[in-house]
């Protein structure tokens, strides 16, 4: 069976914790509620509840190889990279540098190479043939436990 890359186990488990990270942000964003989370009515909690099952549906998708899991998953990474790029000047004018340093060079840059890294053409392939060997063993093991159900004890 082929191997994955080494790099994109890492990749993957970076791209799943700031996602997972990000669920609060999201729901509040998706609910459209900015008072304090103490006293946010039902809707924004549901909206949370759903928010983190697409995560993790995503995060599940993005190692089970899925096309739409990796594609998601670039997109997310490539909004993160922009969205912290964009607030860059508030945090500094706002005097957080310390936060703007942390998003500029830390968060940034592991976005955007992980959007790269998963988006190059000879990973994507590779990727793909792993999945479909995946899917062919399963189907293989599937079959086998049915010839021998039927075969009988």
């Amino acid at each position: 069976m082929t191997q994955l890359p080494k790099w994109f186990t890492a990749i993957a488990c970076w791209l799943s914790l700031q996602f997972l990270a990000f669920v609060m942000p999201l729901a509040r964003s998706f609910s459209g509620y900015t008072g304090p989370q103490e006293t946010a009515p039902a809707y924004v909690k549901a909206t949370w509840l759903g928010v983190l099952g697409l995560v993790i549906l995503l995060i599940f998708w993005l190692f089970q190889l899925r096309p739409i899991g990796i594609w998601v998953s670039i997109s997310l990474a490539v909004i993160f990279a922009a969205t912290a790029l964009l607030r860059l000047p508030a945090l500094i004018a706002a005097g957080n540098a310390r936060p703007s340093v942390i998003a500029g060079l830390v968060l940034v840059p592991l976005n955007v190479v992980s959007a790269w890294y998963l988006s190059r053409p000879a990973l994507l392939a590779l990727l793909e043939r792993r999945r479909v060997e995946r899917e062919h063993e399963s189907i293989r093991r599937f079959a086998e436990k049915q010839v021998r159900k039927a075969a009988g004890p």
